[in-house]
């Protein structure tokens, strides 16, 4: 693939042909050209629900990474998937608990938490979602109340989670899409 670049000097533009990088084929492989490593995908295998320092830093540059290129790429609705990919979730949120982020990592995301939610999809199975931004009403939610809402969502597959007895898959996303009912 070839672009052509034209720069305007005063009356005269210089035109210039450009290689232009081959776009990548999935967002995984966009995060290993930008360096992130499987090494620290791997990191996610078994999420405890608390982030170290090490998660809390490449769950930031994944947030960016997703913000910045996720959404002309294709997302997977499995969740099967190698840590890395883009993948689609539909179900209803049931719980919304706030994880918190250590020093290096509130800096970079301007926020002190995350929050970790509960989703059940239409075939009875769960998942968890780290998510950067969750609708402000549950937000001002009394802790304890109930939570039972649709919600859609476009994140990166990251490994499981590992709380309590189960060890549902772990999905971060910016944020959830609520469609209330």
């Amino acid at each position: 693939c070839v672009a052509i670049l034209a720069i305007g000097l005063g009356s005269t533009a210089v035109a210039q042909t450009v290689a232009a990088d081959e776009a990548p084929a999935d967002f995984r492989s966009l995060l290993l050209d930008a360096g992130i490593s499987d090494e620290e995908l791997a990191a996610f295998a078994d999420w405890n629900g608390e982030f170290s320092e090490a998660q809390a830093d490449v769950a930031a540059r994944l947030l960016f990474r997703l913000r910045s290129a996720g959404e002309g790429l294709a997302a997977s609705d499995r969740l099967d998937v190698e840590p890395g990919q883009l993948v689609t979730v539909e179900g209803r949120a049931v719980s919304a608990t706030p994880v918190e982020l250590p020093g290096a990592a509130r800096k970079i995301l301007e926020q002190n938490q995350l929050t970790a939610c509960t989703v059940t999809l239409s075939d009875g199975s769960t998942v968890v979602v780290l998510s950067l931004q969750i609708p402000a009403a549950w937000g001002r939610r009394p802790p304890g109340t109930p939570l039972d809402e649709p919600v859609i969502l476009r994140g990166v597959a990251l490994g499981t989670a590992t709380l309590s007895d189960k060890s549902p898959p772990l999905v971060l996303a910016q944020r959830l899409q609520w469609f209330p009912d």
